[in-house]
């Protein structure tokens, strides 16, 4: 068994950071806990959730020595269109906390962190009813049991620890990541979400391991399609899109969408400024993909 966080060793290196921090041996998902919060920075990890999901409904499962946690937002002054990046902003917290044990990590759009190809994290982002924005992680950080496989539809699992050259300290792994988090999305909600002006669009492109990669896309939100020229579109809105009944954050629908379920196949070219994904498919049309599971169908 892995050693329990201290909460107030994790309060006091996060001070100023969040309004509310606590941390619970076990539950369903935090990501429902935090449903009926109402401090705008509130965050709650736990060691074990017996319910956790990500993305399309799916099982999280929680080994031992992982990280699973939810943070509350409140970004009064950021506009919805905005808000999906939310979801890619957690992904880029994860790179550098990743970078910070000297494990190489990539994202694969929307919200999956990889290690040597592996999942080794996930997030899943969620608006509630009064429109604050809950974003869930789960962080593989201590080695992997043996029988520890991926959900449906799931990438095989790796751990940071698999890969890290010195034994990590999942204290201090929680600690960097919540700051990294915070950073992140202090610097984003100042500049009104907008990640052309933080440099977090282009740190996230960077960091995207989908960029140049042939892949194959099973939409579960709109997309459009037509010539993409370069420059930013202004149509669509990446997987946490707002809901304003609650629930997973999606694309809204535009004209010319295909029907969510339907397959695209292509090379990824891009992500825009409003977190969308252009893939060329085969013909050489661009799609504008603004929720879906990417497959990567060779490396680069």
């Amino acid at each position: 068994m892995s050693t329990p966080l201290d909460v107030a060793a994790l309060r006091a290196r996060l001070a100023g950071r969040y309004a509310k921090l606590d941390v619970v041996a076990s539950t369903g998902s935090t990501n429902a806990d935090l449903r009926g919060a109402t401090q705008d920075r509130t965050v709650l990890v736990a060691e074990e959730q017996t319910a956790g999901q990500g993305r399309r409904g799916r099982s999280w499962k929680s080994p031992d020595g992982g990280l699973y946690l939810s943070a509350l937002f409140r970004p009064d002054g950021v506009p919805a269109h905005r808000l999906p990046w939310l979801t890619l902003l957690a992904g880029v917290a994860l790179v550098r906390t990743a970078a910070s044990v000297g494990v190489k990590a990539e994202l694969k759009w929307p919200n999956d962190l990889l290690v040597a190809g592996r999942k080794a994290a996930g997030v899943l982002a969620e608006i509630t009813p009064d429109h604050g924005v809950i974003v869930g992680i789960g962080l593989n950080v201590a080695e992997l049991p043996p029988d520890v496989e991926p959900g449906a539809g799931g990438l095989r699992p790796t751990s940071l620890q698999e890969h890290a050259a010195e034994p990590l300290d999942r204290a201090e792994v929680a600690g960097t990541l919540l700051d990294e988090l915070a950073a992140l999305e202090q610097d984003w909600r100042a500049a009104g979400g907008d990640p052309g002006s933080t440099g977090l669009l282009d740190e996230y492109r960077a960091h995207c391991g989908t960029l140049g990669r042939s892949v194959r896309v099973e939409l579960s939100g709109s997309h459009s399609s037509g010539s993409h020229s370069s420059g930013s579109h202004s149509s669509g809105s990446h997987s946490s899109g707002g809901r304003s009944s609650g629930g997973q954050l999606a694309g809204s629908r535009s004209s010319g969408a295909r029907p969510s379920g339907s397959q695209l196949s292509g090379t990824a070219l891009s992500v825009e400024v409003d977190g969308t994904l252009v893939v060329r498919d085969e013909a050489g049309v661009s799609h504008t993909v603004s929720a879906g599971d990417v497959v990567h169908l060779r490396v680069r």
